[in-house]
């Protein structure tokens, strides 16, 4: 076969692929002259092919060589020129069509949707290139997956050709920054049946960024594909009238659709028209997850059936008794060491896989303990011990007290009749809450602190020490520091629930610190109202007002020059001090003093 004739039959084969199809139709023309393109294939609306419902078309170009290898997936060499023309001109779609050597019959087409986005990513680097080679695959034999590619490569051009010299936002900027931007993915399934996830699955994927000023769609760099989607269901899942689940997860994938139930379990159901489905259960690490699978499964194989929405599984084949019998052990060990941590009023889920051994004997010592309530041997420690216990990612505070018997109690620190004092300045001892003995680094480790009784504890012990006041401010300030490392919102709210019950009660303590520290904690929630920022000038005009509580009042206000010459009034001790405050949180570190 001559170039002429290569060229005609690779034309027709590309005609042919779109004549049959019901909205597209093609203008492609043999021998054409015209430069970079050989002709356009028209998108209708619908089947009437009429200029009314005409909406758009796209430039094609069409090689043809003899080859009789006909792949999946082939490479051609472009005029880089070409690429530039039609990076210019809105995106081509590039077709090379391979014919049998000695069988012009047998013909394979493949195909490049180049658009804006990917041309630009073939023209990156060219440097002094002439040609840069492209990957084609097989054009589908399907009509309808013929006319999606067409369909999603016309609105996809159209979306991206304004803003080749502006330029398309990075995918990795939006990686790095994944919170400031919304993205949206769209692609048309013509005449298919499939789940908008099957759609997904099949088709070439742009993503555009919302710009939420003019709500223009702003193209990312590069295309992609999806292997995998991701979804939640609200529908219950249920064994009888019992809900156990509100919702369960569902993956897509070419190969199979898969439902979560909970953390653990997995029913994988094969391609349409398939009746075999694959369980896949593999208990969750965390304690109180596994134990609620655990039970579903146990309940789920007792009634011989469950219902996900409102299709019912049966389960009568199952023969699972010693993987049951089995679960059921694990399963009431595991609803014993959930009594004893909401005993101590943990509600953080346990890392069960991560136990060492000492600690999985350790959780059955304090199961004896607070779920058995029996006395512990063979412990070796003083009469009273306050210690930490680590379990995991678990940290828990306890006091282990020796009995007249040699034997000894465990308790909740929390919970204890344990009396602290400590040493005034005048070196009286005087009683303070419990939580009191709470580093910055307890509050951001132990697990079985209550929050809703720390307030309280200091409340009651005003009548017996009236300068309870001072002792809850600087513990306060330790939840503050803990705080701005963890972001747990249970901190926050305590920390304010003191600042605000030492600001109207606290009458000893200074003014202007009560203030400070009330607003400090509400900044970090919110803007400052009219009469917050009035009370902080209120602080800076003050005559008797140290340096340290103008400096925190110019922070709190983000006057930051105004922060640094009072700063600048302190010596380097007191410097040192305002650094370790919770306020300094607001210091901007661009211009630190550091004299």
């Amino acid at each position: 076969m001559d170039n002429r004739q290569i060229e005609t039959l690779a034309i027709n084969a590309v005609k042919d692929s779109i004549v049959c199809t019901d909205i597209l139709d093609q203008f492609i023309s043999e021998n054409d002259k015209e430069p970079s393109w050989d002709g356009f294939i028209y998108v209708y609306k619908n089947s009437t092919k009429t200029k009314r419902n005409l909406d758009g078309r796209v430039a094609v170009q069409v090689k043809g060589i003899g080859n009789n290898n006909f792949s999946n997936k082939i490479t051609f060499p472009i005029e880089v020129v070409d690429l530039n023309i039609y990076l210019n001109n809105g995106g081509v779609i590039y077709f090379v069509v391979r014919i049998h050597k000695t069988d012009n019959n047998k013909r394979e087409i493949y195909y490049e949707t180049l658009t804006p986005v990917k041309l630009k990513n073939y023209l990156k680097n060219v440097k002094n290139q002439k040609r840069k080679t492209i990957e084609l695959v097989k054009f589908p034999f399907d009509k309808n997956d013929r006319t999606s590619i067409v369909i999603n490569f016309l609105n996809d051009s159209r979306k991206q050709a304004s803003y080749v010299k502006s330029g398309f936002i990075s995918a990795d900027e939006i990686q790095k920054n994944k919170h400031q931007y919304n993205l949206t993915i769209s692609t048309a399934g013509y005449g298919t049946s499939d789940s908008v996830f099957s759609t997904l699955l099949k088709n070439e994927l742009y993503a555009y960024v919302i710009n939420e000023d003019t709500n223009a769609l702003v193209p990312v760099d590069t295309s992609f594909t999806a292997k995998k989607i991701r979804g939640k269901t609200n529908e219950k899942v249920s064994i009888g009238n019992k809900c156990y689940y509100n919702n369960y997860g569902v993956i897509y994938s070419e190969e199979e659709t898969t439902i979560k139930i909970g953390e653990s379990i997995k029913l994988i159901f094969g391609e349409s028209g398939s009746t075999t489905i694959k369980t896949d259960i593999c208990f969750s690490e965390y304690l109180r997850k596994a134990a609620k699978d655990m039970q579903f499964i146990i309940d789920a194989v007792t009634a011989k059936q469950f219902n996900i929405a409102t299709f019912e599984l049966r389960l009568d084949s199952m023969d699972i008794a010693d993987f049951i019998s089995t679960t059921q052990e694990q399963l009431t060990f595991y609803c014993k060491i959930i009594d004893m941590l909401d005993t101590l009023n943990v509600s953080k889920d346990l890392n069960t896989k991560e136990l060492t051994t000492e600690e999985k004997r350790n959780i059955e010592i304090l199961i004896k303990a607070f779920v058995d309530k029996k006395e512990i041997t063979n412990i070796d420690k003083t009469p009273t011990s306050v210690l930490n216990i680590k379990l995991s990612n678990i940290t828990l505070k306890l006091i282990v007290k020796e009995k007249i018997n040699g034997a000894h109690t465990i308790e909740d620190f929390f919970n204890s009749e344990i009396t602290v004092s400590y040493k005034d300045e005048n070196g009286n001892d005087q009683i303070t809450s419990p939580y009191s003995v709470l580093s910055k680094d307890d509050y951001l480790t132990v697990s079985n602190i209550n929050f809703n009784k720390i307030l309280e504890s200091y409340k009651k012990i005003v009548i017996q020490n009236p300068n309870i006041f001072n002792r809850a401010n600087a513990d306060m300030l330790h939840i503050l520091l803990a705080f701005d490392e963890k972001l747990q919102i249970e901190l926050l709210t305590t920390a304010k629930d003191i600042a605000h019950w030492i600001l109207t009660e606290g009458k000893d303590i200074n003014k202007n610190i009560r203030i400070l520290n009330y607003l400090q904690i509400i900044k970090r929630e919110r803007q400052l109202n009219k009469d917050e920022i009035r009370q902080l000038c209120e602080v800076i005009e003050d005559i008797n007002a140290s340096e340290q509580e103008k400096t925190g009042a110019y922070l709190l206000l983000d006057n930051q020059m105004s922060a640094e010459i009072h700063f600048k009034k302190l010596n380097q001790e007191k410097q040192a001090l305002f650094r370790t405050f919770p306020i300094y949180k607001f210091w901007k570190h661009s211009d630190i003093i550091k004299k």
